[in-house]
């Protein structure tokens, strides 16, 4: 009994020395895309560019060899990943940038609409005082009555006028200050 234990502890033994060979010995394929981005893959890469990166046990080192001469002079740096904080922080510059941006969208619109409220207001108050002429009378307080209607409406146009357009620099300045948001837009976690 204790020399089947004993062959079936030395067969594991073998068995994980033969395992740990082969993981020893496997390469894995750094292959740039057309993008410049680096996929590690475990067939060898198309066309030219690529390093042989040779998987060592974790007391070794990695090496990269080249595939193609061309390629040796400068030899392909994999970014280090973020740390789980760096993440965090650009996962939240990204959101706060996203949230300003929705909220400048809002704005422009918001601007947008009280700027058509406008019109639909001097629009109106216009129809207003023109249904007032449709009332008669003497032709002399006709006369002096149209020209103070006359006078009104002028009125209503100048001041509704002069409200839309401090509502179209209004949403100028909105949409200046999106365009210079949407400039600064931090990189994807």
């Amino acid at each position: 009994m204790k020399s089947g234990l004993l062959s079936y502890r030395l067969a594991t033994v073998m068995l994980g020395g033969v395992f740990a060979s082969i993981v020893a010995a496997q390469s894995i394929y750094r292959c740039p895309d057309a993008n410049g981005r680096v996929a590690l893959q475990d067939t060898p890469c198309t066309g030219t560019g690529g390093a042989r990166v040779t998987v060592k046990p974790a007391s070794g080192s990695d090496s990269a060899q080249p595939i193609a001469k061309e390629d040796a002079k400068a030899p392909e740096t994999i970014k280090p990943a973020l740390t789980r904080g760096e993440s965090l922080k650009r996962s939240v510059a990204r959101m706060e940038w996203e949230r300003k941006d929705r909220e400048n969208g809002f704005a422009v619109r918001d601007a947008e609409n009280g700027k058509a409220d406008l019109q639909n207001g001097m629009s109106s108050a216009i129809a207003a005082i023109g249904a007032e002429f449709r009332m008669g009378g003497s032709q002399l307080a006709n006369d002096v009555w149209l020209q103070k209607q006359q006078s009104r409406m002028i009125n209503v146009r100048l001041d509704y006028q002069g409200r839309i357009q401090a509502q179209d620099d209004a949403i100028r300045t909105l949409i200046e200050q999106q365009a210079k948001h949407r400039k600064n837009e931090p990189p994807s976690p």
